[in-house]
């Protein structure tokens, strides 16, 4: 007890138990975690909106405490997963450039991506359409429409589908997909003598996107065309700087690894503060966000730089971020965080349109996020155990197979 109280920064560091050497995982448990978070967020915020937006404030000793920017942000959950998948996927690529290991082969790459991300979407879309069918006797979609589901092609026509897909949340899927296809190329960027220019042309990617968007082309649907993977590069890129640093300074060991975990346990509370001040500037400004504005250009890249330090700080595997997201209920979670974050709007919905919800006397919001939770989880664990992880052991067996013959 003495040795945790002489420092305010012992709990942001590892456990005194555990080696101190870097460990170099696969699987970062805390970023498991962070990603069920993420999930679990931007079903909070549905909720809140389907159920009503409502302050949500309470009064403790004469103080009014006011969480509304939280629940009405909460769609910034989109963010912390592309911020992660820009960090995560970029690892191999990463160790690839610094002479740590060969190059991922870009076919291998590719095909487990689609494997992650499509089997689960086919899940849903069918199991959507079936009961669309089973309840008006017709696809509650255009036929002509199908080729667009297929391929995930969730942008205004005639290219997609249009502004209101079949599920509200798909419309984010082509973004990540669009990532993964270019990570392959963007990888001779994450050489450690080319980070400024990751930073610096993503940075100017963003911001000459969403002008073009927003004040050349003046589109109507500026929240699906601004944030296609251009107009949200500036995260996935610091995602992309966050795994340069992290093999660097914790897996190479550039630095004294302990040096590197206390400047992480000054930044994280820094960057904590920040992302609670962007929500609050978010909460009071949301009417200028699609507009050429500074919330419209700043508000992205400041707040994913936020993510970018808590990622890193997982990553280097702090005690605090271990606690709170890398525990085990957390990791849970994060497991199930993609059927979570597919099936949430359905479930809302459905919520809403029975009599036991919809016509209930007060504030909805409370019942409401606590069954779709739940009904959420159910359906994302049915998800991962039936489709998902089945999807990811048969290409793993596959590739091994094949390596193996080979």
């Amino acid at each position: 007890m003495k040795s945790f109280l002489s420092s305010p920064l012992s709990i942001l560091r590892r456990r005194p138990s555990e080696s101190e050497g870097p460990v170099i995982t696969s699987e970062i448990p805390a970023l498991t975690g962070l990603r069920g978070f993420a999930a679990v967020w931007v079903l909070l915020y549905h909720a809140w909106a389907f159920a009503g937006p409502k302050l949500m404030t309470f009064e403790q000793f004469g103080i009014v405490f006011d969480f509304t920017p939280f629940f009405s942000t909460g769609w910034a959950g989109v963010q912390i997963f592309f911020v992660l998948s820009g960090f995560l996927l970029s690892l191999p690529f990463v160790r690839w450039q610094t002479g740590l290991r060969a190059r991922p082969p870009i076919k291998i790459f590719l095909i487990r991506r689609i494997a992650r991300v499509f089997p689960a979407y086919y899940l849903q879309l069918f199991l959507l359409l079936g009961m669309g069918w089973l309840a008006q006797r017709s696809l509650p979609i255009n036929t002509g429409e199908i080729p667009q589901y297929l391929l995930m092609l969730f942008l205004p026509s005639p290219i997609g589908v249009g502004s209101a897909p079949l599920n509200g949340v798909w419309w984010t899927l082509p973004i990540e997909l669009s990532f993964y296809f270019s990570l392959p190329i963007l990888s001779i960027f994450l050489a450690w003598q080319r980070r400024w220019l990751l930073l610096g042309g993503a940075l100017l990617v963003m911001i000459f996107w969403r002008w073009f968007v927003v004040d050349v082309l003046q589109v109507t649907l500026v929240t699906i065309w601004a944030y296609q993977l251009p107009g949200a590069i500036d995260s996935f890129a610091l995602g992309m700087f966050g795994a340069m640093l992290h093999v660097k300074f914790y897996e190479q060991g550039s630095v004294d690894i302990n040096k590197y975990k206390r400047a992480l346990a000054w930044l994280l509370p820094i960057a904590l503060i920040v992302y609670a001040l962007m929500f609050k500037w978010m909460h009071l400004d949301y009417l200028s966000y699609w507009k050429s504005s500074p919330l419209f250009y700043m508000w992205t890249p400041i707040c994913s730089l936020s993510v970018f330090v808590v990622i890193l700080a997982g990553a280097a595997r702090l005690a605090i971020i271990d606690v709170i997201f890398g525990n085990r209920a957390m990791q849970l979670i994060g497991v199930i965080s993609y059927g979570i974050y597919l099936w949430h709007i359905p479930v809302l919905k459905w919520l809403l349109d029975e009599s036991w919800i919809g016509a209930m006397e007060g504030y909805q919001f409370p019942w409401l996020f606590l069954i779709s939770a739940v009904l959420s989880f159910i359906l994302a664990t049915l998800s991962w155990v039936l489709v998902e992880k089945k999807a990811i052991a048969s290409c793993h067996s596959y590739f091994k197979n094949k390596q193996k013959s080979a």
